[in-house]
């Protein structure tokens, strides 16, 4: 069953079906995550471009127009962002959800490094490595002496509030 959006159409220039979709769509938090997601795959001068596009993440070719996109995921609820369920694989309907940040967190590649969350505080002077974590729109942080300890205290922390253990 095709949405009433996908449903009308009109004819271009060229011959080709434009699929429409209600005005207020534009500029909505929804239209914003779709414009992102294509910018993360197709902008190379995007920031975030050679975690997405560059490493070959794609979106189903009918999301090109935000009312397949609509169809496919709906409105975007409050609190929520675009995720994909297999971080590896590209931006379609089977793969893809609303989730919480906290969700999104959770749903991430492996990193290679074990600094994830971890950085040292050069701007201070304190020779001190600050490390922070977020749970439910929480930010928990703290700094320690060695790299080791904070290391620690971000597993500890991660098996706390995620549930998350080696």
């Amino acid at each position: 069953m095709k949405s009433t959006i996908a449903k009308k159409t009109e004819l271009t220039n060229n011959n080709v079906n434009k699929v429409k979709y209600p005005r207020y769509l534009y500029g909505s938090s929804t239209y914003r995550s779709w414009n992102s997601m294509k910018d993360r795959c197709l902008n190379k001068n995007n920031k975030q471009y050679k975690d997405y596009g560059g490493r070959g993440i794609k979106f189903d070719e009918r999301w090109l127009e935000f009312a397949y996109f609509y169809e496919d995921m709906g409105e975007k609820p409050n609190g929520m962002t675009l995720d994909r369920i297999d971080v590896n694989g590209n931006y379609c309907k089977a793969n893809c959800k609303w989730s919480t940040r906290e969700e999104q967190q959770r749903n991430q590649r492996t990193h290679k490094r074990e600094n994830v969350g971890i950085t040292f505080d050069k701007k201070h002077n304190s020779c001190k490595w600050q490390v922070g974590i977020s749970y439910k729109n929480k930010r928990y942080a703290n700094r320690f002496k060695t790299f080791e300890e904070a290391k620690k205290w971000r597993k500890m922390m991660e098996v706390k509030l995620w549930g998350i253990q080696d």
